[in-house]
């Protein structure tokens, strides 16, 4: 019986790690120029949000519906939904290369997001230029 306990206490535990690092992989998104996609935010912390090699130059969303901090450095965007508002939130980007993306951002409890837009295009390219 002992064993058995320890055996449970030792499968909770694990089940308990696998739900925390759950929430720190990035969401690696497959985007073209002009598509809609969907990402999960964080409800409490920033999250943020890049475009892989490239640059986020603009943005259009609703005023008061999400805050968000650009930095200038790096190109990307942390953003962080009102306080307990878990409504979803349309945001509008435009990287430095002229593409836009729509994104449709899901409010979830969750530790600090990393959404990462992957635009094949771009990615061939690189690809080429560099080989």
């Amino acid at each position: 019986m002992k064993q058995l306990k320890i055996l449970l206490a030792l499968l909770l535990l694990a089940s308990q790690t696998n739900l925390l690092a759950a929430g720190r992989d990035p969401q690696i998104i497959p985007v073209s120029a002009n598509e809609t996609v969907q990402a999960v935010i964080s409800l409490k912390e920033p999250s943020r949000i890049a475009v892989e090699g490239g640059r986020i130059r603009a943005m259009d969303y609703r005023a008061g519906a999400v805050d968000v901090k650009e930095d200038k450095f790096t190109g990307e965007i942390r953003v962080v939904p009102p306080e307990n508002d878990r409504s979803p939130i349309n945001m509008c980007i435009t990287t430095e290369r002229g593409d836009t993306y729509t994104l449709l951002l899901t409010v979830s409890d969750l530790p600090a997001q990393t959404v990462m837009l992957r635009d094949a295009a771009y990615v061939k390219s690189s690809v080429m230029t560099s080989a």
